[in-house]
C-alpha cells in the first residue's frame, strides 16, 4: 500500500522513528548514521535509577531498523537475522544486564503468515533464540497498519503514498459526513489558485513562463537587531529558533555566510526546529511574492496530482513537507475585516452574517475561487484539524492605513492561534512585507514572529536567472552567447552590479541588453525610463491606437498610478473597477483638453496593448507589479510640478512635492524614483533641499534625511554632477548627526547600500576610516567597520588595516581585523601577511575560527590556551571548517549549549533541542551539524575520546542531561584528560552542578585538585545554604585562582541567606583577588547569570550602607540584587565612577540599562551613561524595542549622538521618526489642501 523504498535508508529510519514516537512519546531516538556509542548506557541508567518507571510497568524496549533496498530480496530470513545478530548481539547483551526486556526489528520486507513456517513466526523465533530475549519483527504490513492510523505522519512523507489524488489519501475518513463536499471545495480552490499562479508573469517583457522554466531561489537570512540579540543572549526572549551564525554576524561583522535558499527552506520546513510564524522582508521588486507563489505552487502540485510538472522541479521540491496552501493578498484581507467583500466587483459590503476574521476570509476565498462551492468557517476548521496548513499572506506593506495594519496584525495573530488550537497538525504562516521605513509603521511582534530578509542576488543567482530567462525567450545559441558576453562585461561596472541585485530590475536589464546591447543607463529611474521607452516603441509598431496616442497613453498611465497609489494609502487595495476606469479616463481627457470621444480606444489600448494594468479580480484593474505603479506615480508628480518661483506663490512645486514624498513612509519608493527624475541643472537644489529637511521640523532630530540621501546616492541620482556627489557625502557624514546613521546600521534598521566610485565611494570611505580610527565606543567601531566592508573590496580593506598597525594598540588593531572581515579564509592566508604575531591577533583569529591558520606549531599552544581560558566561542559549524584539533576543542567548550542543556526537559535528543533553540546549521544536513564526526579519527587518543564524549553528550535525551550527573561527569572528565583544567571546563562543570535530581549528591571533595570536578561542584551546589562551609572553603583556598573558582560557584548557586551571612568575610576575599581573577569571575558569571533561574535575589534593606563598602563587594553582591535594587546601588556608585575598575563600571552600566527596561527614572543618570560609554565600557546597553523615550531625553541624545551608545541613539531616532510619522498627512490630502493640481482659470 505504501512505497517505502522511495525514502532511501536514512529517511526510512527517520520515518520509523516518527512512527514509534507517535505511539511511545518517551522513546529515545538515536541519531541516524551515527555510532550509538555510550548513549545506550545513559538511557538504561536513566531507566534504572528511576524505580517509579519500572513500578509503573514501563519496560525497557529497543527498536532496530533494517532497510532493504529491494523488497523482493530473495535472501532467507536467517541471513537477515544473522546480519542483525552479528552487528547487535554484543550491545544487546550489555543492555540485557541493565534491564532490557524486549527487542523489536523493523523492516520494509513483507512477511508471510503461514503458522510456524511463515517468515513472521520464523523470524520471531530465530531472533528470540539467537539474542536470548523476547524479540519481534515489524514487517511491511505492520508498518502499513500503524501508518493507516497516523495521518499526521503521511503529510511529512507524502512520497510513500501511491496516489494520484494525494489530498484524498491524506484526509480520507477524517472530515466527517461532509468529507467529499469539503475535499472537493478545497481541491477546486487549489486548482484555481494553481492556474492563476502557474506562470511567472511580467507582461512588459513578454514573458509567459512556468515556475520550472524561470524561478530562481533567492538567498535569505535571519534578520535581527541588537535589541533582539540582547534578549536572546540574556535569556529573556521566549524560546524560538535563533541562528547563532546571525549572532556571529552581529558580533563580528560578516565572518559567517548564514544565508539559505528561501523557497527550499519554506518547502521543507516542518520540523520542530522550524519557526511557524515568519515575516519575510525584501526590497521593492526583490521577489518576496514570487517566493510564496512558488512555495504554494509546489505544495499544490503535490496535492492535486501534478506529478509531471513536479518532476521537472529541483529535488528538494520532491521531499516537501506537504501543506494545504492558502495564498492571500493582504489588501483583500484588510478589506474583508473592514466590512467590504474583496471578491465582488463593483464593491459591496459584506453580509452581517460573514465573520470579519481570518477564518471568515479564508472560507470566503475558497467559495469565490472554487466556483461557488459551499464552504464555511466550520468547514475550514474541520479541514485544518486534520491537515498541515500554509498561510502565505502577501503584501503587508501595501496596506497603508496604520489602524488597519494594526487590526491585521491582531487578527492574523489571533486567527492563526485559533486554527492551531483546533487540533491542527501545524499552521505555518509567512507574511511578506517591505522593511518598515518609519517607526510609525506597525509590525508583527518580534517575540512571536521570526523575521527573515531576502538578500541581493549574487552572481551565481544572476547567471542562473539569465540562463532561464534566455530559454524562456526562446533565444538562439548565438544570441545567448552575445547576451552573456555583454552582461558579463557590464557586471564589472558598479552601477550595473547594483541594478542586477534585484530580480525585477534584472529582468528589465536583460530586456534592454537584448534590445540595445551594451548601452545601458546608470540611474534606477533612467532604467525604468528606457525600459518603458523601449516597450512603447515596440507597441507603436504593432498598434495604431498606441502609435497615434503614445504620449497621451504614457501620461494616462502616470496619472492612474498616482490615483491608485494615493487610493492605496487611503485604505484601498490599489485597484480600480472597469466603470471607474472609464470615468477616470474621461475626466482626465476633459481636464487636459483632449478629445474625450476617444475614451473607448484609449481604454482598449491601455488594457489590451500596453499591459501595465492587469485584471486579477474580474472587473477590476491594477498595475501588474507595485514598483511599476510607483515609478509611473513619481513621473506624474515630477512632470506635472511647476518650478519654484521667487516672485510668485507656487503651490506644489517640484521641491514641495519632494519634501512631502520624503516625509511620508508609504511613498518612500516613489520618492526614490522621483529623485531620479531631476536633471543635472536641478540636482544641486535637491542637495540643498535635503539639508533644509534635516534642519527643519518634523525631521530635524532624525536620521531620515541623511538615510534617504544615502539611498539616492546608491541610486546614482547625483552622479551626473560630481560637485553634488561631494556635497551629499559631506552632508551625510557631518558630525555629529552621522552617528544617527551609524546607529541604525548597527541595530539592523539602516538598510545601507554599497556606493560606486562615481557615487562618492572613495570620499565616503575616507571619512569612514577616519572616524573608525578615532571612535571610542565599541559599537561605533563595529558599525563603522560594517560600513567600510559594504563599500570596499577585500584588498582595499586588508591594505587599510595593515596601514593602521602603528596607530593602534595591538588589541584594537586585531579587533579591527575581525570587524573588517580581513581575517577570513582566502584573505588572511598565514602569518607572513602581517608584520608581527601578537597574542591579541591570535585571540582574534580564534574568534573568527581560523583554526586552519592556528594549527601551525608556532601558535597552536597560544590558540589552545585562548580557547581554554579567554575566548568565548558561541558555536562552531563543522561543515565550514577543517575538523582539526582546535575546532573540536572549540565545539566542545562552547558554553552556551550547556546552559541550554541544564534547563531543558524535552523528550528529545539534545542535538535536536539545540536545533530548536539555536536553529539548524544552514547549508548542512541535520546529520552533519551538531553530530558531525569530521576529523575525529585524526585526533590524538585523549582528544578523540573527549570528542566522542561530546558526541555522546549531544546525543543524549535532554531529560537525562537535566537530571543525571553521569553524562556531564563523563564529558568533563574526558575534556580534562585531553586538555587539562581551565576556565572553560570549569564553566561546564559548574553549570552541571545545577541538575534537578535530589538523589544526585555529588562528591564530598574539594574543588581544588578534584578528581571528579562535576561531583565536587554538585556537592558545593548542595551546600548552597551552608555559610560556614563556604567560609571554610574560601579560607582553605591555596591561591587567588582557586578562590576565584569558589567565588564563581558561590555567586552562581549560593542562597541569599548564605551570601548575607558571610557578607563581611566576602569583602576581604574579594579584595585579595588578583585583578585578572576578579575580571574573569565577572566575565564567567555574566555568561551564565541570566539562565540560572530560581537562584533567588538578595534583599538588602540598606542599599546606601552597601554602597559605602568596597566597590568589588558592591559589584559581587549587586549581581544578585533584583533590577530595582541594583539600579539604586549603581546610581550611588556613580559618584565614584572615575575610580571604578572595568568590571565595576560594566556592572553599573548594565544595571542602569536594566533600570531602563524596568521603566525606572534613569533620565538623571544620562550624563553618566555617556561618560561610562566614552570610557569604553564593554557591556551592552539593551533597550526594549517597545520602550518609548521621553521626548526631552530623546532630544538630548539626538543632539549629541556621538556621545551615547548607538542603540540608545537609534531609540531616540526612532522616537522622533515616530513623532514625524504621526504628524504626516496622506499625500492626497496634502495635494488637495495645497492645490497641487489646481487648474488655472
Amino acid at each position: 500500500m505504501y512505497h517505502y523504498e522511495v525514502l532511501g535508508e536514512q529517511r526510512f529510519q527517520h520515518f520509523c522513528q516518527s512512527l514509534i514516537v507517535a505511539s511511545f512519546p518517551n522513546t529515545q531516538c538515536l541519531p541516524v548514521g551515527q555510532p550509538d556509542g555510550g548513549r545506550d548506557a545513559f538511557l538504561v541508567q536513566h531507566y534504572w535509577r528511576h524505580p517509579e518507571l519500572r513500578a509503573a510497568g514501563q519496560d525497557l524496549l529497543v527498536y532496530q531498523v533494517k532497510f532493504i533496498k529491494n523488497p523482493a530480496d530473495s535472501r532467507s530470513e536467517r541471513d537477515m537475522i544473522e546480519d542483525v545478530v552479528k552487528l547487535e548481539a554484543a550491545k544487546i547483551a550489555r543492555l540485557k544486564e541493565r534491564g532490557l526486556k524486549k527487542y523489536y526489528l523493523i523492516t520494509n520486507l513483507k512477511g508471510t503468515s503461514h503458522p510456524d513456517v511463515g517468515s513472521i513466526d520464523k523470524v520471531n523465533a530465530l531472533l528470540s533464540e539467537m539474542l536470548g530475549i523476547e524479540a519481534y519483527c515489524w514487517w511491511r504490513d505492520d508498518l502499513d497498519r500503524r501508518l493507516d492510523l497516523n495521518s499526521n505522519l503521511k503529510w511529512s512523507y507524502p512520497d510513500i503514498l501511491k496516489a494520484t489524488d494525494l489530498l484524498a489519501q491524506l484526509v480520507a475518513g477524517q472530515l466527517g459526513e461532509d468529507e467529499e463536499r469539503r475535499r472537493n471545495a478545497v481541491r477546486a480552490y487549489m486548482t484555481a489558485q494553481y492556474e492563476d499562479d502557474q506562470e511567472l508573469k511580467f507582461k512588459q517583457t513578454e514573458l509567459r513562463s512556468t515556475m520550472a522554466e524561470l524561478f530562481v531561489d533567492l538567498p535569505m537570512r535571519h534578520s535581527f537587531n541588537s535589541y533582539e540579540f540582547e534578549e536572546i543572549r540574556s535569556g529573556s526572549a521566549a524560546p524560538r529558533p535563533v541562528n547563532v551564525q546571525s549572532w556571529a554576524r552581529f558580533q563580528y561583522s560578516n565572518y559567517h555566510d548564514d544565508s539559505v535558499p528561501a523557497a527550499s527552506y519554506f518547502i521543507r520546513a516542518g520540523q520542530s526546529s522550524s519557526p511557524n510564524r515568519i515575516v519575510l522582508e525584501g526590497a521593492p521588486g526583490q521577489g518576496k511574492s514570487t517566493v510564496t507563489q512558488y512555495v504554494s505552487q509546489v505544495l499544490r502540485m503535490h496535492l492535486i496530482g501534478k506529478s509531471k510538472e513536479l518532476s521537472a522541479l529541483p529535488a528538494y521540491c520532491q521531499r516537501a513537507m506537504v501543506r494545504i496552501p492558502f495564498r492571500v493578498d493582504l489588501r483583500d484581507l484588510a478589506k474583508w475585516i473592514s466590512g467590504i467583500d474583496p471578491f465582488q466587483s463593483p464593491t459591496v459590503s459584506l453580509l452581517d452574517s460573514e465573520p470579519r476574521s481570518l477564518e471568515g476570509f479564508l472560507a470566503g476565498q475558497v467559495r469565490a475561487l472554487s466556483g461557488g462551492h459551499t464552504f464555511s468557517v466550520s468547514d475550514l476548521t474541520a479541514v485544518a484539524k486534520v491537515s498541515h496548513i500554509l498561510l502565505a499572506l502577501d503584501g503587508f506593506d501595501e496596506v497603508a492605513d496604520i489602524e488597519l495594519r494594526q487590526r491585521l496584525v491582531q487578527e492574523i495573530t489571533k486567527g492563526t492561534n485559533r486554527l492551531s488550537n483546533t487540533g491542527s497538525f501545524s499552521v505555518h504562516t509567512i507574511v511578506t512585507s517591505r522593511p518598515a521605513a518609519f517607526a510609525k509603521s506597525v509590525r508583527f511582534p518580534h517575540e512571536t514572529w521570526t523575521y527573515f530578509e531576502l538578500l541581493p542576488l549574487e552572481r551565481a543567482n544572476v547567471d542562473e536567472y539569465t540562463g532561464k530567462w534566455m530559454d524562456a525567450k526562446g533565444l538562439k545559441n548565438n544570441e545567448k552567447t552575445q547576451i552573456r558576453q555583454i552582461l558579463s562585461t557590464k557586471l564589472q561596472e558598479p552601477h550595473t552590479q547594483y541594478l542586477a541585485k534585484n530580480p525585477m530590475q534584472l529582468t528589465i536589464l536583460l530586456s534592454l541588453v537584448a534590445s540595445r546591447g551594451p548601452s545601458l543607463p546608470e540611474k534606477r529611474t533612467a532604467l525604468y525610463d528606457l525600459y518603458m521607452e523601449m516597450f512603447f516603441s515596440r507597441e507603436t509598431e504593432k498598434s495604431e491606437v498606441v502609435r497615434e496616442n503614445r504620449d497621451l497613453l504614457i501620461d494616462i498611465h502616470r496619472y492612474l498610478a498616482w490615483k491608485l497609489q494615493a487610493s492605496a494609502e487611503g485604505g484601498g487595495n490599489g485597484s480600480i473597477d472597469q466603470m471607474s476606469l472609464r470615468t477616470t479616463l474621461y475626466e482626465y481627457l476633459y481636464r487636459e483638453g483632449e478629445d474625450a470621444t476617444i475614451v473607448d480606444a484609449l481604454f482598449n489600448g491601455i488594457i489590451e496593448r500596453v499591459g501595465a494594468l492587469v485584471s486579477r479580480v474580474q472587473g477590476t484593474f491594477e498595475f501588474e507589479v507595485q514598483p511599476l505603479r510607483e515609478y509611473f506615480a513619481a513621473r506624474h508628480l515630477y512632470e506635472t510640478a511647476p518650478y519654484p518661483a521667487i516672485d510668485m506663490d507656487v503651490s506644489g512645486d517640484k521641491l514641495d512635492r519632494f519634501n512631502a514624498l520624503v516625509c511620508n513612509p508609504y511613498w518612500l519608493n516613489v520618492a526614490r524614483f522621483y529623485g531620479g527624475c531631476f536633471n543635472k541643472g536641478e540636482i544641486m537644489t535637491l542637495v540643498n533641499e535635503l539639508s533644509e529637511l534635516a534642519a527643519s521640523p518634523p525631521l530635524e532630530n532624525t536620521s531620515h534625511p541623511r538615510s534617504f540621501a544615502l539611498m539616492l546616492l546608491s541610486d546614482w541620482v547625483f552622479t551626473q554632477y560630481q560637485p553634488a556627489v561631494k556635497a551629499v557625502i559631506a552632508f551625510i557624514t557631518a558630525q555629529p548627526q552621522f552617528f544617527q546613521l551609524l546607529a541604525n546600521n548597527d541595530t539592523g534598521m539602516g538598510g545601507w547600500s554599497s556606493l560606486a566610485d562615481r557615487s562618492g565611494r572613495k570620499e565616503f570611505l575616507e571619512v569612514l576610516w577616519g572616524y573608525a580610527v578615532k571612535a571610542r565606543g565599541l559599537d561605533q567601531i563595529r558599525s563603522l567597520c560594517a560600513a567600510i566592508v559594504q563599500n570596499s573590496s577585500v584588498a582595499e580593506r586588508f591594505e587599510g588595516w595593515l596601514a593602521l598597525r602603528e596607530d593602534m594598540t595591538p588589541y584594537r588593531w586585531a579587533h579591527f581585523g575581525t570587524l573588517l572581515d580581513v581575517l577570513q579564509a582566502g584573505i588572511f592566508k598565514n602569518f607572513d601577511d602581517v608584520p608581527d604575531v601578537t597574542p591579541e591577533l591570535i585571540s582574534a583569529l580564534v574568534k573568527v575560527q581560523r583554526f586552519d591558520v592556528l594549527a601551525s606549531d608556532e601558535v597552536f599552544e597560544a590558540a589552545r590556551d585562548e580557547l581554554r581560558n579567554s575566548v568565548i566561542v558561541y558555536r562552531v559549524d563543522p561543515s565550514e571548517n577543517s575538523g582539526c584539533r582546535l575546532q573540536w576543542l572549540a565545539r566542545t567548550l562552547s558554553y552556551y549549549q550547556y546552559t541550554i542543556a541544564i534547563f531543558r526537559e524535552e523528550a528529545l535528543p539534545f542535538h535536536e533541542v539545540l536545533n530548536r533553540q539555536l536553529g539548524p546549521l544552514f547549508n548542512s544536513d541535520e546529520e552533519i551539524g551538531y553530530l558531525s564526526r569530521k576529523g575525529i579519527d585524526e585526533l590524538p587518543r585523549l582528544e578523540k575520546i573527549a570528542a566522542q564524549a561530546y558526541l555522546d553528550f549531544v546525543g543524549c535525551d535532554a531529560t537525562i542531561l537535566s537530571t543525571e550527573i553521569e553524562p556531564w561527569a563523563n564529558l568533563v572528565n574526558a575534556l580534562r584528560d585531553a586538555w587539562g583544567d581551565c576556565a572553560a571546563i570549569d564553566r561546564i562543570a559548574f553549570v552541571a552542578a545545577g541538575i534537578r535530581n535530589s538523589s544526585e549528591g555529588g562528591s564530598p571533595i574539594s574543588i581544588e585538585g578534584a578528581s571528579d570536578l562535576v561531583g565536587a561542584a554538585r556537592f558545593a551546589r548542595l551546600k548552597s545554604g551552608a555559610p560556614l562551609w563556604w567560609s571554610e572553603q574560601l579560607e582553605k583556598a591555596s591561591n587567588s585562582r582557586e578562590r576565584q573558582r569558589l567565588l564563581l560557584l558561590l555567586l552562581m548557586w549560593g542562597t541569599p541567606r548564605t551570601l548575607g551571612k558571610i557578607f563581611d568575610r566576602l569583602e576581604n576575599f574579594l579584595e585579595n583577588l588578583a585583578s585578572e581573577d576578579w575580571a574573569d569571575l565577572n566575565r564567567d558569571y555574566q555568561l551564565v547569570a541570566n539562565r540560572l533561574n530560581g537562584k533567588g535575589f538578595l534583599e538588602i534593606l540598606d542599599i546606601e550602607a552597601l554602597a559605602k563598602r568596597s566597590s568589588r563587594l558592591c559589584c559581587f553582591l549587586g549581581q544578585r540584587l533584583d533590577g530595582s535594587d541594583a539600579f539604586k546601588l549603581s546610581r550611588l556608585l556613580l559618584c565614584e565612577a572615575s575610580n571604578l575598575a572595568v568590571p565595576e563600571r560594566n556592572f553599573v552600566y548594565r544595571s542602569i540599562a536594566h533600570g531602563m527596561r524596568l521603566g525606572l527614572d534613569w533620565g538623571s543618570v544620562l550624563p553618566s551613561i555617556s561618560e561610562l560609554y566614552l570610557e569604553g565600557c564593554s557591556a551592552s546597553l539593551p533597550m526594549h524595542k517597545d520602550m518609548s523615550l521621553d521626548k526631552t531625553i530623546a532630544e538630548i541624545v539626538s543632539k549629541a549622538p556621538d556621545k551615547y551608545p548607538l542603540n540608545l541613539v537609534a531609540q531616540a531616532d526612532a522616537a522622533f521618526r515616530a513623532y514625524a510619522g504621526a504628524e504626516t498627512a496622506s499625500l492626497m490630502e496634502l495635494a488637495e489642501r495645497d492645490g497641487w493640481f489646481k487648474v488655472a482659470s
